[in-house]
């Protein structure tokens, strides 16, 4: 079990900012409680979550996961001036680049920071 303690949740249906301790239950019967459940496992891992939120897991519903690779690239040789040329001399050059390990390195390192985000479900739209 994981205790939440000194957190802020944001209910989701309300917006409302409520400053709490939350227990988590871990496994696939696990849930989630917001008073101190009766019987208390002998584990407990505290994590002081104070001037922390604490919410339900986000989405993001339009991603380009193989562009996690794309922070630091160079620009191109000529500036597109329109969204053709932008596909052609960005999107589609890196398409063209990435094989199955740099795609397998992009979708985790995409996977690390939505989960540092808060966010647990992406849709993906992988080609330009």
């Amino acid at each position: 079990m994981i205790h939440l303690k000194n957190g802020t949740f944001i209910n989701w249906q309300t917006l409302e900012f409520n400053p709490t301790d939350i227990w988590v239950e871990e496994g696939l019967k696990g849930a989630i409680h917001f008073t101190q459940p009766a019987n208390l496992p002998e584990k407990v891992q505290t994590l002081d979550c104070t001037g922390l939120y604490i919410t339900r897991s986000l989405v993001n519903a339009h991603h380009h996961i193989y562009s996690a690779l794309a922070r630091g690239m160079p620009q191109p040789a000529k500036s597109p001036t329109n969204f053709h040329e932008k596909l052609q001399y960005v999107w589609w050059q890196l398409d063209w680049a990435l094989d199955e390990e740099m795609i397998r390195s992009s979708a985790l390192a995409t996977a690390l920071a939505a989960a540092k985000a808060g966010c647990s479900f992406i849709i993906d739209h992988h080609s330009s």
